[in-house]
């Protein structure tokens, strides 16, 4: 199993799209409704990036993730991944996720962004790469499922 991370090309969308986890297809539909597939918000997320990668396994993409720019000092996180993201050992992506979050913040004092309330697996991951997840609930109107979401954010001055 080699896992490889390069800068996003627009063509990567389609992959991760095709594969996308049921957590990430539920957030998306929590956020933006069933107006958006999923292609469109993996390229929307892409497009809008100041910087964004692509995780290969095997040569294959099975993530993309990057940050879009807020105002000149904060930037806006995010990943959408297929179900192999579970299937490469933790250790590996955690070590990869640490580093490209420091170039984040590199770029930007402030991150944030939302997480959808059930999305669990979203919830640790960001905790563990030392994100803060609020506990307060922020309701998204236009979104299904009741579209409620949490903020999660990190100040350049927090990292570790």
């Amino acid at each position: 199993m080699v896992v490889k991370i390069r800068k996003a090309r627009p063509e990567d969308a389609a992959v991760v799209a095709a594969g996308l986890r049921q957590s990430d297809t539920v957030e998306l539909a929590a956020e933006h409704g069933l107006g958006l597939s999923s292609l469109e918000a993996v390229s929307r997320s892409l497009a809008v990036s100041e910087l964004a990668w692509t995780a290969l396994l095997d040569g294959k993409p099975f993530c993309v993730f990057g940050v879009s720019t807020v105002d000149t000092e904060v930037g806006s996180p995010w990943l959408l991944a297929t179900d192999a993201f579970a299937a490469v050992p933790a250790k590996t992506i955690l070590r990869q996720n640490r580093k490209y979050v420091k170039i984040m913040l590199h770029k930007y004092k402030y991150l944030y962004n939302f997480v959808y309330h059930k999305n669990e697996t979203s919830i640790k991951w960001l905790k563990t790469i030392g994100f803060r997840v609020h506990d307060s609930i922020l309701p998204f109107s236009r979104g299904l499922y009741g579209g409620k979401f949490y903020l999660f954010d990190l100040v350049r001055s927090e990292l570790n």
